[in-house]
């Protein structure tokens, strides 16, 4: 059991998540559950869309940060290591690409901690953070890449989201 049967081959009904507010939207492997926070002193308002698994999960997050920058980016990938951390043991930062998505500044990165493996892409745009996290275990990791990339290539941000 596992990831393997989360595999784009298997019969896992994809769904498609959409943040309301933004209009930003991905697939996920399964039905995702929804959560919100309202924006708290420095902590920005955001939505998480969530997919667990066996192993792990699959999530897509839209964090509201008016006048984001890139700068913005590599903190999103230490505040995930910092929570895998709590929750998993010593986590590091594996890999970390700086790319871009639809003309908007983005970053993959790949983080470990012990056998679990998470893959991270954070889009920064005008008005929000967007980030798509596939964790899971390592021993599943081909079917765990297969399925963060189909969610990265479903990502869809409108003009102005």
């Amino acid at each position: 059991m596992g990831f393997n049967s989360l595999s784009v081959t298997s019969e896992v009904s994809w769904s498609e998540a959409a943040d309301p507010p933004s209009g930003i939207k991905a697939e996920l492997p399964g039905h995702p559950d929804a959560s919100s926070e309202e924006a708290k002193g420095d902590k920005p308002a955001y939505r998480v869309y969530t997919v667990p698994t066996i192993e792990g999960f699959y999530q897509f997050s839209v964090m509201d940060i008016p006048n984001s920058t890139e700068a913005q980016l590599p903190a999103a990938i230490r505040g995930i290591r910092s929570v895998m951390e709590k929750d998993v043991g010593k986590a590091a930062t594996v890999s970390q690409e700086e790319t871009t998505y639809k003309g908007h500044p983005a970053l993959d990165a790949r983080l470990a901690a012990g056998p679990v493996v998470e893959l991270v892409r954070v889009v920064g745009t005008d008005e929000r953070v967007v980030v798509l996290e596939s964790h899971g275990s390592d021993t599943s990791e081909q079917s765990l890449q297969a399925n963060h990339q189909r969610i990265r290539d479903s990502l869809t941000i409108p003009e102005g989201g």
